[in-house]
């Protein structure tokens, strides 16, 4: 779907590639037919490499040509308790912005319905509305990490009393999230920076554009943070089943150091022999009864002492 919206004294949105009498617009394609693409491509003379890297998953990165920027960056979502995330590809130029993406992305069509927000960014240069889109990207990229924030600070509550495997199930997939949102922020930040050397841009955006590439490091700061603290949970969590294990051994052991003597005892007075020593006296079996209950407390006792137990 092919949509144009222009920047001009009068918000205007159409669905005709008509831009000859807009003087700066947005275009915005979701799910873009092979046509309109072709017809993108022959108006505004956008290289062939550049179209390419719409049917395909790019990593974030930002590509200069004469006439306009091709830049990718990442929108982020959780779906079914699963992040997903999906690449919003902008072609930058003077006087124009165009947004494709697979899918209709929240961010941009919310963006269509803030006329209040659309009406700041007029008759200003497109750079604005990269900024806005951005940021409101990377605002879904600390939702997720507040989620994960909370998660982690349930995980760390119930890792010291108990560790069942739902809960490591679900700190693992936090850490699989993580590694997904530090992947497309890493280049992200490359992506504001390279904006930023650009000696053309616009002096008031690229207060804006500082302000989001600090976000970012920020985000990515939060990202490490999280990373780090699973990890440590992990830590805890080994020495937890560590120490249980050291307890569980300790008082096997103590049981088998105990019954050892008694179990010896019993094995002596178990021979089959003819001549054994009190086979065939009265309190042959009270003897070794008896001497099985002393050997058992004269163990505890020593281990007592020992502070064993």
């Amino acid at each position: 779907m092919l949509e144009v919206i222009s920047f001009d004294k009068v918000l205007k949105k159409t669905s005709k590639l008509d831009t000859k009498k807009f003087s700066k617009f947005w275009i915005s394609l979701t799910n873009p037919t092979k046509e309109e693409l072709r017809e993108i491509k022959q108006e505004f003379n956008i290289h062939k490499t550049t179209i390419n890297n719409f049917s395909t998953k790019k990593r974030p990165k930002i590509e200069k040509f004469d006439n306009y920027n091709s830049i990718i960056i990442y929108d982020v979502k959780l779906e079914d308790n699963k992040l997903k995330t999906e690449p919003v590809h902008i072609i930058l130029s003077k006087n124009f912005l165009i947004t494709i993406t697979q899918e209709p992305i929240k961010v941009i069509e919310n963006l269509k319905k803030d006329k209040e927000t659309l009406e700041e960014v007029i008759n200003k240069n497109p750079e604005f509305l990269l900024h806005a889109i951005a940021e409101e990207i990377l605002n879904n990229y600390f939702l997720t990490l507040e989620e994960n924030d909370r998660e982690l600070n349930l995980i760390e509550s119930k890792v010291l009393k108990n560790v069942e495997p739902s809960i490591l199930e679900k700190l693992f997939m936090i850490k699989r999230e993580l590694i997904k949102i530090r992947r497309i922020t890493y280049p992200q930040r490359e992506i504001i920076s390279n904006l930023l050397s650009n000696s053309n841009i616009d002096k008031e955006v690229s207060a804006y554009l500082r302000d989001l590439h600090e976000n970012i490091i920020l985000a990515i700061d939060l990202i490490d943070d999280q990373r780090e603290r699973i990890n440590s949970i992990l830590e805890v969590h080994l020495s937890v089943t560590s120490n249980k294990l050291n307890e569980v051994m300790k008082v096997l052991t103590v049981i088998a150091t105990i019954l050892m003597p008694a179990t010896l005892i019993a094995s002596i007075y178990g021979m089959n022999f003819k001549f054994m020593p009190e086979l065939g006296w009265k309190y042959g079996y009270l003897f070794a009864l008896s001497l099985i209950i002393i050997v058992i407390i004269l163990a505890l006792v020593i281990l007592k002492r020992k502070k064993w137990i």
